[in-house]
């Protein structure tokens, strides 16, 4: 797989290696909407492996934002100062600043998830969060 944008680091690279390769930041300038399209990219590419856990993940973070996509729990999490005054939009941050902040976020996610039981932890955390919610049904009692 050639992951464009990447870097040159990144031809070669088995499907199993993108989240190092995302961890490691982009190579190239780009905004946060190109950079989250190719990660979106990249995870339906990967059957959905790439971003598993991500935003509940961010949910557990924030205490909030279930009904949100994992690119606004993303800001939300990432410039939490910036979220009332920006409305729909991005933030006012350097785009530079909104994409290097969105790999550390990977990074950080990554070493967490890629441990032998941390998706497990994961999900475990943000099934418990989902209980302490006063409009969550567990369909399964």
């Amino acid at each position: 797989m050639h992951a464009k944008g990447l870097g040159s680091e990144a031809a070669g690279q088995k499907i199993e290696d993108v989240p190092a390769l995302l961890a490691a930041g982009p190579r190239r300038r780009t905004d946060f909407e190109g950079a989250s399209a190719f990660i979106d990219g990249l995870d339906t590419a990967c059957n959905g492996g790439v971003l598993v856990g991500f935003r509940e993940w961010l949910i557990v973070r924030l205490g909030d934002g279930n009904n949100l996509a994992w690119p606004e729990l993303f800001l939300r999490f990432g410039f939490p100062d910036s979220v009332e005054a920006r409305g729909r939009g991005l933030p006012a941050a350097d785009p530079d600043r909104l994409v290097n902040r969105l790999f550390e976020v990977f990074r950080e996610f990554f070493e967490e998830r890629d441990v032998v039981v941390g998706l497990p932890k994961i999900d475990r955390r943000h099934d418990a969060w989902l209980h302490t919610q006063p409009w969550f049904r567990d369909e399964s009692d």
